[in-house]
């Protein structure tokens, strides 16, 4: 920031001392010769700029031949059209051509004399030895015997000169370098030592010509042209001419009607596009050594004998394996040692590699069995994961997860059914039974048998099935009534009772003849009543119910439980060895009590809206040491030893902002709330807290004022609800006025 030179002299006036601060921003009004200037600091600077052309748009226009071609003619004329060329020719003096010109044939033009190609293609001319500048050409020194040409076997210059003494050269001799591509690079040797490289000077030509090469034009033209299209040619000779002539095709005719004998396998495609090579991934063949037939890519140096291997990239790692039978793209891709396996399906049996006796049919089908044997698996995506031995997935997706999880093989799995995949989470075990469509298991599963069927997956996994049984534990459940439309006719040979359990689990027992003791349903007879115990099994136990009455009994426990459904009421005693626990209702209005041997006390309860526990009698005449008390009873007690008054006791204060915050030392009416009013002005609310009939107030201020009056306070009660509390000077008038800090101590006692 800039201060103006006069603000600057005022800080050194004689006598002044300058500040630090006024000191550094008198340096920081100037610039540093460190500190650049922006262009915006110079007056005029900007604009100056704006006037001039930007150097790189300049510099383009100057190199850019067209930047005046629109009035300026080009040093090639190329810019000049019909107008201005009659121009130039009339401004130079140029007339029309004289009758006696010379012309030289253009195209089916012929004209009167040869042109200079013409003439050098008969004539040795000057021309023939030298350059434009009439300097003899490279490749025409050694023919014109003037210096010496050494075809060096070195690839670069340094190596050359470090081996010269093998060669025979003298001065003003060319050396030419070879390259690693069979280029040659000319030097031309001064003089001077030949082990120096600097000795050698470049001449600029990169390749020896054709014409520097003794005898190599002649034997150029003893061979066949190169063929001007791409294809196959074979080389005709026809009286004593030699030409190429285009190879036609082979089909498959051509190939079978060689002695109707085929030595090798039939290509489809080229190794490349256009090479003519056969290719080795669609080729039709018989391996001679195995007896393996394909259609493939089947390796070719496999051992294994009696494969069938049809479809692209089918057996392609196949080793010693043998007899097996794979058909389509990528199928049994993986396969090496594995024998005796039938595959079919695009990709089927992927991941098999040394599995043996497996029949593996449908897209991906078995595509994780490894060394997984004597697998059966029929229908796209069935089995994928698992790699055990004597599985059976019939069905689309049929054991599709199964094997995913879990550390085994998994074996002996026989799933039937579409769309019973297992979980996509993951299914493991073996020994299963599983026929159905559609049924989601998941994780571990092992001696699993079950029957069921769902007409989509929908997290079937957690469903109970129509039939399930377990082949290691013997047992089989049905989740479906049981009829059963065929039984014999009972007699005395049946003693026993087929019984259920509420599970569904069914047993057998003795069966109850008529002439053992039974109670009847309709009740024991007059004069019959029941002499012994009753007994309930411990497991179960047992019920008498009665309407929405019921007693149960189980094992220690008993419950005596009434309910009414219309209106949800519910009444219950239960009695364990521990425990005596009585209720009615339930929620906000429940109603208990609870006698526990955890607890030390009894605990009651009641809605907490209620009275709690009431006496249907007053019994405070009959107390003795041990008694409850009622409240009746208190409140009579309380009269004789309390004061017959309530009160508020407080000592006054008021903050800085005038707001009132009260110390209250003590207090039996209640919570009043103290706001200030106006100047001196504050009250007291509270609803209900100050009868006036019964009301006392007695308020005082002990603080000095430090004025010509001291302070005073008087208290006035507006209704039952409030009351104000004024503060005063002790002047004439009495006015108002605000005192801050701790001023004084107010009490308000409310007589009974």
């Amino acid at each position: 920031m800039s201060i103006p030179l006069n603000t600057i002299y005022s800080y050194f006036e004689t006598g002044d001392f300058p500040t630090q601060e006024q000191f550094q921003a008198s340096w920081s009004s100037f610039w540093h010769k460190d500190e650049s200037i922006p262009t915006s600091k110079v007056t005029g600077l900007e604009s100056q700029l704006q006037n001039k052309a930007d150097k790189s748009i300049f510099e383009s226009h100057i190199s850019n031949p067209d930047s005046h071609a629109s009035y300026l003619a080009k040093k090639d004329a190329s810019n000049l059209d019909n107008t201005n060329i009659q121009a130039w020719k009339t401004a130079l003096g140029v007339g029309n051509l004289p009758t006696n010109i010379a012309t030289v044939d253009d195209g089916n033009t012929y004209g009167n004399v040869y042109s200079k190609d013409q003439s050098n293609d008969r004539f040795l001319t000057f021309n023939d030895y030298v350059n434009d500048d009439r300097k003899i050409l490279a490749e025409k020194i050694e023919a014109l015997g003037l210096t010496t040409l050494i075809e060096a076997k070195e690839t670069n210059l340094p190596a050359f000169a470090g081996n010269s003494a093998s060669y025979q050269f003298e001065d003003n001799d060319f050396i030419a370098i070879p390259d690693s591509a069979g280029n040659f690079s000319l030097y031309m040797f001064k003089g001077g030592e030949k082990t120096e490289v600097k000795n050698y000077l470049p001449t600029g030509i990169s390749n020896v010509t054709i014409g520097m090469v003794e005898g190599l034009q002649a034997a150029l033209n003893e061979k066949v042209n190169k063929p001007a299209t791409d294809g196959k040619f074979y080389i005709k000779r026809d009286a004593g001419v030699t030409t190429t002539e285009v190879l036609p095709d082979e089909t498959l005719a051509t190939v079978v009607n060689r002695n109707n004998y085929c030595p090798k396998g039939i290509a489809f495609t080229e190794d490349k596009t256009g090479s003519g090579n056969p290719g080795t991934v669609a080729v039709l063949g018989i391996n001679r050594s195995t007896y393996s037939f394909s259609f493939g890519n089947i390796n070719a140096n496999h051992t294994g004998t009696y494969n069938i291997a049809w479809g692209y990239n089918t057996l392609p790692a196949v080793t010693s394996g043998q007899s097996n039978t794979v058909v389509g793209h990528f199928a049994g891709k993986d396969v090496t040692t594995g024998t005796a396996n039938v595959i079919m399906g695009v990709e089927a049996g992927t991941g098999l590699v040394t599995g043996t006796d497996n029949t593996l049919i449908g897209t991906s089908s078995g595509y994780g069995l490894k060394e997984g044997t004597g697998n059966t698996m029929l229908g796209k995506w069935t089995g994928c994961f698992i790699a055990g031995a004597n599985n059976t997935f019939l069905g689309y997706q049929a054991g599709q997860y199964w094997g995913k999880g879990g550390t085994g093989l998994w074996s002996s799995n026989v799933v039937i059914g579409g769309g019973t995949s297992g979980h996509g989470n993951g299914i493991w075990g073996e020994n299963n039974l599983i026929l159905g469509s559609n049924i989601e298991l998941i994780g571990a599963q092992n001696n699993k048998f079950i029957i069921n069927n769902f007409l989509r997956k929908d997290n079937n996994y957690y469903k109970t099935h129509f039939i399930e049984g377990n082949f290691a534990d013997r047992w089989l459940r049905f989740d479906t009534s049981l009829q059963v439309l065929r039984l014999p006719v009972a007699d005395a040979t049946f003693t026993k009772n087929v019984v259920a359990k509420p599970d569904g689990t069914f047993g057998v027992e003795e069966k109850q003849t008529i002439s053992q003791d039974y109670i009847p349903l309709a009740g024991t007879s007059a004069g019959k009543p029941v002499k012994g115990t009753i007994e309930f099994a411990k497991e179960g136990g047992g019920e008498m119910k009665s309407g929405v009455a019921s007693i149960a009994m189980e094992d220690g426990f008993t419950f005596i439980t009434s309910t009414d459904i219309a209106t949800g009421q519910v009444s219950r005693l239960s009695v364990s060895p521990t425990q005596v626990f009585l209720s009615q209702n339930g929620g906000e209005n429940r109603k208990y009590i609870n006698l526990s041997k955890d607890m030390d006390r009894i605990d009651i309860g009641s809605p907490a809206l209620g009275p709690g526990i009431v006496g249907s009698n007053y019994y405070g005449a009959n107390y003795t040491d041990n008694s409850f008390v009622q409240k009746k009873w208190v409140d009579e007690k309380l009269k004789t030893i309390r004061p017959g008054f309530k009160i508020y006791k407080a000592l006054m204060y008021v903050d800085r902002y005038l707001e009132p915050k009260f110390t209250v030392l003590e207090n039996t009416l209640g919570d009043i709330v103290w706001k200030r009013e106006d100047t001196g002005r504050y009250m007291a609310t509270l609803q209900g807290a100050f009868p006036t009939d019964r009301t006392w107030i007695n308020s005082k201020v002990n603080a000095r004022s430090g004025k010509k009056y001291a302070y005073d306070c008087l208290t006035d009660i507006i209704s039952d609800d409030a009351l104000y509390l004024h503060l005063l000077n002790c002047d004439d008038v009495s006015s108002p006025t605000d005192i801050v800090g701790q001023f004084g101590v107010i009490e308000i006692y409310v007589y009974d």
